[in-house]
């Protein structure tokens, strides 16, 4: 509960950042302990006869990411019902598969990198 609450509070800093023209993926440097998420990237796809595939533009291994357990993915569907879930996660993309509902639904989706930290981390490629 306490990650999805973090990971929120992540997400809503980021849309106040973009509405006020501040690239919310500048986050250099956060001193805390315990675990931080960082928005990685995201966007808009639709899926086509129940499943999408969403590959990274970037490698994860340049931003420190060594385990899939470190990735959260988010989807929510857009002006539809739609049961949406991941599969296929990895360090290269993931899909979106819906049994239920509108199967060629148009979705948001955001991936975040979760770490645990015990000092500073940088989330900058390496």
């Amino acid at each position: 509960m306490k990650k999805f609450i973090l990971i929120l509070a992540i997400f809503i800093i980021s849309l106040n950042a973009q509405e006020k023209g501040v690239n919310p993926l500048i986050m250099k440097k956060i001193e805390r302990k315990g675990p931080i998420a960082k928005v990685f990237t995201g966007g808009t796809a639709k899926l086509s006869n129940g499943i999408a595939e969403i590959k990274f533009e970037d490698d994860l291994k340049e931003f420190g990411v060594s385990d899939v357990s470190e990735i959260k993915v988010v989807v929510t569907p857009l002006n539809t019902f739609s049961g949406l879930y991941i599969t296929d996660l990895n360090l290269k993309g993931f899909k979106v598969k819906s049994e239920i509902g509108d199967k060629n639904a148009e979705f948001n989706y955001l991936v975040f990198i979760v770490k645990k930290v015990l000092g500073k981390i940088d989330f900058e490629r390496k």
